[in-house]
């Protein structure tokens, strides 16, 4: 555990989800392949199409609508929805394939379970402390077995901005009823983690379970308030 600025007392944390509790990319990775095999099998004029179809349809999904940049469910429903509009489906054929897709997409995106240790360490905390998942991403808690871990959970939507804007921490804040200046929120992005906490008045954690954490090898130079060596390391701050 390193520190680059002063703690305040500590009375209730957040907690960003990918790459702080999981390595997040192979989970995309796999339920990508599995989205587009299903599709092709499925409907194979998708094939067709490819990958530059989806590209090209999600940059047009964002310009038609800015906000879905921040909610990933909207964004790949809408990119979906392009899909089979190009390959000719209408109505509840175009509904339903979407649906379906998505859904398969969705399963293998979330098919896994987080670290027993740090759903332990999750309920310890939230025990004596207001607990808060702040998410850019949109895996299924209760899949992935932090279902009873957070008091409150935001997911980044077209209603509250991903982080590095404050919007959901904002609404952390005032879910729980505690100061910006005594939550700390824990995350592995430099940028949209610590950043976006600090600039936001919380108290800033880094840890990333994806990568090693190494200052010298992020984006970013944005110093958080404490670096830790292991999310148990928490306990010692409280």
């Amino acid at each position: 555990m390193q520190f680059f600025r002063r703690l305040a007392p500590v009375k209730a944390f957040s907690f960003d989800l990918d790459d702080t509790f999981y390595d997040n990319h192979p989970y995309i990775v796999e339920a990508e392949k599995q989205l587009f095999a299903f599709m092709t099998t499925q409907w194979p004029q998708v094939a067709e199409l490819g990958r530059p179809a989806w590209r090209r349809f999600r940059a047009r999904s964002i310009v038609e609508n800015p906000l879905y940049a921040h909610d990933m469910i909207a964004l790949r429903k809408s990119v979906l929805d392009k899909m089979f509009s190009a390959i000719g489906l209408q109505g509840e054929d175009l509904r339903d394939a979407a649906q379906q897709s998505y859904d398969v997409f969705y399963f293998h995106r979330s098919n896994f379970v987080v670290n027993p240790e740090y759903v332990a360490l999750l309920q310890e905390l939230a025990a004596k402390y207001p607990v808060i998942a702040i998410t850019n991403g949109n895996v299924d808690i209760a899949r992935v077995g932090l279902k009873d871990c957070f008091h409150h959970v935001f997911h980044a939507s077209t209603v509250l901005r991903s982080k590095p804007y404050r919007d959901m921490f904002d609404a952390a804040s005032k879910a729980c009823g505690v100061a910006p200046r005594n939550i700390l929120h824990v995350g592995d992005n430099l940028e949209k983690d610590v950043g976006g906490a600090i600039k936001a008045g919380f108290q800033a954690a880094w840890y990333a379970e994806n990568r090693p954490m190494n200052l010298n090898h992020e984006a970013t130079q944005q110093l958080p308030h404490v670096a830790l060596g292991a999310l148990a390391e928490l306990k010692q701050l409280v």
